[in-house]
């Protein structure tokens, strides 16, 4: 039988049977046959709407508080109806969240062998003793993250580990995909997808970069000395050390090397080069070349013209990416069906509530709307 989700409002049950001029509806006597009401696990007092959702509870303190930092910007720049269009599929997901993961521990509980426990115990040591080491093994240091940044002690974050593990055991047994990817889904894949396996044009130079402007006596000095260089170079002497040497650009202290570069994302007066750099060959050098108050001399190390990767290449990254994918979809499959099987209600009208409340929180209102 699927379970059932039933709204309370905290609010309106405290107006029943308030009228005034009403008196006792039952003797004392009446009163005493009447079963008391189970008083263990009730929801925490919040004056909102609750939703009882299965052996838990979420109230609308849990959905609003969570979001309150993330859409208080919206809520203050947007009217209520603007805020409400806008932001409710965020709550909403919130929310189908929270309720499946409520659902989805209560399963797993149901289904787990009774033998469980001790390896959960196990698991949990394990994911405790992970998470103090991430921290040097600093105890103290371990706790106070955990207050800080999740608002938990240590007993609070073993019952979350022990929920979560459990939770996740139960979900991969429903996920395992087990028929493999054939070489065709895979080729199909490339071929649909293939601007994504495609490499930008990149030149990889050395640069010797001469400023005219720092030989403001000698206007012809800058020239004169890109002649001299390059007849060291024709000499056979290194590029690099001559950049070292000679070279005005901020790439001078590393031979003038430059990292692989889009020749289309180079700026004025760099863009001369990325034309140049296109007639030449790798290895060869070419300068002196005159624009803007620079006199450039180059050497073209490498050279990509942008070519779509080869299929064997990425072969193994699709294989991966198409199993997510199935991965993905079979968890929102499996989630639909139990948010689904649980027949829950009144899912909008409690997700309504929570904007309401961020939206009068975020604008500094105590009232409540119609």
């Amino acid at each position: 039988m699927p379970k059932r989700i039933f709204i309370v409002p905290f609010v309106l049950l405290l107006c029943i049977g308030c009228g005034k001029d009403e008196g006792p509806k039952y003797t004392e006597e009446e009163l005493a046959q009447i079963p008391q009401p189970i008083r263990q696990g009730l929801p925490r007092p919040s004056g909102g709407f609750v939703l009882a959702v299965g052996q838990d509870t979420i109230t609308s303190d849990d959905i609003s508080g969570a979001l309150m930092q993330r859409l208080t910007p919206l809520a203050q720049q947007s009217s209520y109806e603007q805020f409400v269009n806008q932001a409710m599929p965020v709550v909403a997901m919130a929310l189908r969240d929270k309720v499946v993961d409520i659902l989805l521990y209560e399963r797993a509980k149901a289904a787990a062998p009774e033998e469980i426990d001790e390896q959960l115990d196990k698991a949990v040591e394990s994911e405790m003793r992970r998470f103090i080491v991430s921290f040097g093994g600093d105890y103290a240091k371990a706790e106070e993250f955990l207050k800080n940044y999740y608002g938990m002690g240590w007993k609070e974050f073993r019952d979350h580990q022990r929920r979560m593990i459990l939770s996740s055991s139960y979900l991969q047994g429903r996920l395992e995909e087990k028929k493999p990817v054939t070489y065709s889904q895979i080729r199909q894949y490339y071929d649909q997808h293939q601007d994504l396996y495609k490499k930008d044009p990149t030149v990889t130079i050395r640069l010797i970069d001469i400023n005219t402007s720092l030989f403001n006596n000698e206007p012809n000095a800058g020239k004169q000395l890109a002649d001299e260089v390059i007849k060291k170079l024709e000499a056979g002497e290194n590029f690099g050390e001559l950049a070292k040497q000679y070279s005005n650009g901020y790439r001078a202290s590393t031979g003038g090397l430059w990292q692989p570069v889009n020749p289309v994302s180079l700026a004025e007066p760099y863009d001369i080069l990325a034309e140049k750099a296109g007639q030449m060959q790798i290895g060869e050098i070419a300068g002196p070349i005159e624009k803007q108050g620079h006199i450039f001399i180059m050497k073209l190390e490498d050279k990509d013209t942008g070519t779509v990767a080869p299929f064997e290449t990425v072969q193994a990254e699709i294989e991966q990416i198409i199993l997510l994918e199935r991965r993905r979809k079979s968890f929102d499959d499996v989630m639909d069906k139990i948010v689904e099987e649980a027949a829950i209600s009144g899912l909008d009208e409690f997700a309504l509530f929570c904007l309401q409340e961020i939206y009068q929180q975020a604008n500094n209102q105590s009232y409540r709307g119609n």
